[in-house]
């Protein structure tokens, strides 16, 4: 087998067939002369048997070939090109703000996505359609009542998150501006038959390097507490600290009750610093 894209879909297939639990076997037919190919109708118009096919059958086994994110004919781009690559890695393994599960989720996506993109595996869109399981290689199968979720897949693999945790981190990813991701409602068939509804994850991808570089540049927002200020006392002109008093009385404007008091919470509101006061100082000082 020569053509590569018929081996990447083969190898696609039997890998999820493989993390399903079944086992491949693949009949890879002789060429014809001159190295012609030759389909099975051939085979069998040149006087081949249905028996003949056992001996062609063998176990399946994957080829080990790397996928390069970006493929390029000049050798010092190709190394420039990595050497960015192998850049944008480095700084995502040392943000600190990135929890591993979108780290591991984010890198996930985007190199399935450019692998597909690059494979021609792509929707009438142009956009690779990812799943949950894909994404977080979690082919898990779900167990029954009260039996607790295995922790490796059938094939011995472990998974980087459950399947359910997928959408909400990518949710998270896709606010910050990492990638385009959006959500359709697909129906899918298990093993046995039953049918259930299932989300997939079309995705936009521009280039895997600049993706990988703003996951690496991800900052987790922060919320500051807002600082309350008051003015002096509109009685003794005086500025201080104020205490808040909120209590919970017994009835209201339309239904009057007892008026006792149910409930009551005290907070106490710092005075601002006197900034008069500290520049006058700063002046003496000088």
């Amino acid at each position: 087998m020569t053509n590569p894209s018929v081996m990447d879909a083969l190898s696609r297939l039997a890998g999820a067939i493989t993390r399903r639990g079944g086992r491949v076997e693949m009949v890879q037919l002789p060429e014809g002369e001159d190295a012609r190919k030759v389909g099975l109708d051939d085979f069998f118009a040149a006087g081949g048997k249905p028996v003949d096919l056992d001996h062609l059958t063998k176990a399946w086994s994957p080829v080990s070939r790397p996928h390069n994110l970006v493929e390029s004919e000049d050798p010092i781009a190709k190394i420039d090109r990595l050497q960015q690559l192998v850049s944008a890695q480095a700084a995502l393994i040392r943000n600190p703000d990135l929890k591993d599960k979108q780290r591991a989720l984010g890198f996930s996506v985007i190199t399935l996505a450019s692998s597909a993109v690059s494979k021609g595996d792509a929707g009438a869109d142009g956009r690779p359609r990812l799943s949950a399981a894909e994404i977080a290689n979690d082919y898990r199968p779900r167990p029954p009542k009260g039996t607790p979720l295995d922790e490796t897949n059938r094939d011995g693999t472990r998974p980087l998150t459950k399947r359910s945790d997928v959408k909400a981190i990518i949710v998270s990813l896709v606010e910050a501006g990492i990638f385009e991701v959006s959500f359709e409602q697909v129906e899918r068939r298990h093993p046995n038959g039953d049918r259930y509804r299932d989300t997939e994850y079309p995705v936009t991808i521009d280039d895997p390097v600049s993706a990988i570089r703003r996951l690496a540049d991800f900052r987790r927002p922060t919320a500051r507490k807002a600082y309350t200020r008051h003015g002096p006392c509109p009685a003794c002109g005086e500025l201080h600290a104020e205490t808040v008093i909120r209590s919970t009385v017994c009835g209201s404007e339309e239904d009057a009750g007892c008026g006792e008091i149910l409930a009551e919470t005290r907070r106490v509101i710092c005075a601002p610093p006197d900034t008069a006061a500290d520049q006058s100082n700063d002046e003496l000082t000088e």
